[in-house]
């Protein structure tokens, strides 16, 4: 992978982190621990966030 390749793979990654926390701040604010288990369940299929966080559900 370049750093181009890494640079960009790292934006798409904080631009899912920002739309994740943005989408679900009031779980996250009321239950922290659980906002993998709460909130996650709502991300994309297709998101960074997804694709990193449960491998199990991912879209290749």
């Amino acid at each position: 992978m370049t750093n181009a390749e890494k640079g960009k793979s790292i934006c798409a990654f904080a631009g899912d982190i920002k739309r994740f926390v943005l989408q679900n701040q009031y779980i996250i604010g009321k239950a922290p621990l659980q906002t993998y288990y709460s909130a996650l369940v709502f991300a994309p299929k297709r998101s960074v966030i997804m694709y990193m966080f449960k491998p199990e559900d991912r879209i290749e």
